[in-house]
């Protein structure tokens, strides 16, 4: 992965040039959500302006001023996803009176549990991200610059399930380009590093689920062999 502007891991995505040099903090203004003005146009502002311009947004972004904005902001994209997946929950299987139940049951809970899990997530997502970005010798601002880009990154890519059925796989690829514009800008490193501090994580996250579905899958084929042995 190349740390030339212009230069991206998908086509037409580009990653920010070298961050600018010490000093331009003052330009560090926040997104629209941690500014004054209505919470739902704050929020769409936020989540446009980190789709359409993530290298104008990342800038601007804040590293520190505490963990509250990004949370709720976070909170509040899991939610809709949640609501989102009770939605498609309700239209897509064959009986209707099934659907009503499941929306007016499991629904709620998907509302509910999205922001939960999903917060809980956020954090051991952006300790990993830290940790090995720390052991590349990338990191430059604490923790809390970290989360920050994880927090506005899962909150508005989590609106992808907005659209069905491959929605939520968009979003997955496309935060992955945007932890990594996201991390290089925070913490003035190349995207190389970045990258590595990202991609690492999901690496091992994809291989322990490969691993566990291969267990999983050889121990339920003992138990078919075993009882098919056994008639």
């Amino acid at each position: 992965m190349s740390d030339t502007p212009g230069s991206g891991p998908f086509p037409g995505m580009s990653f920010p040039p070298p961050p600018p040099p010490p000093g331009g903090g003052s330009l560090r203004t926040g997104p629209a959500w941690e500014g004054d003005g209505a919470p739902v146009e704050k929020f769409i502002a936020t989540a446009r302006a980190l789709v359409t311009d993530p290298n104008g947004f990342f800038p601007r972004l804040r590293l520190s001023g505490g963990l509250q904005n990004p949370i709720i902001y976070l909170a509040i994209g899991l939610a809709i996803a949640g609501l989102a997946s009770a939605v498609y929950s309700f239209v897509t299987p064959s009986s209707f009176m099934g659907n009503f139940g499941a929306m007016s049951s499991g629904g709620v809970m998907m509302v509910v549990m999205y922001p939960v899990m999903g917060i809980v997530g956020s954090f051991i997502g952006a300790g990993l991200f830290h940790l090995v970005l720390s052991l590349l010798g990338g990191v430059k601002q604490p923790f809390e610059a970290t989360y920050r880009v994880v927090a506005y990154v899962m909150g508005t890519t989590s609106l992808f399930s907005l659209v069905p059925i491959c929605g939520g796989f968009i979003g997955g690829i496309y935060a992955i380009y945007l932890y990594i514009v996201g991390l290089a800008n925070a913490h003035e490193c190349d995207t190389t590093k970045a990258a590595i501090a990202v991609l690492a994580p999901v690496a091992i996250c994809c291989a322990l689920w490969a691993l566990a579905a291969l267990v999983f899958g050889v121990a339920l084929a003992g138990l078919f062999g075993a009882a098919a042995s056994m008639q």
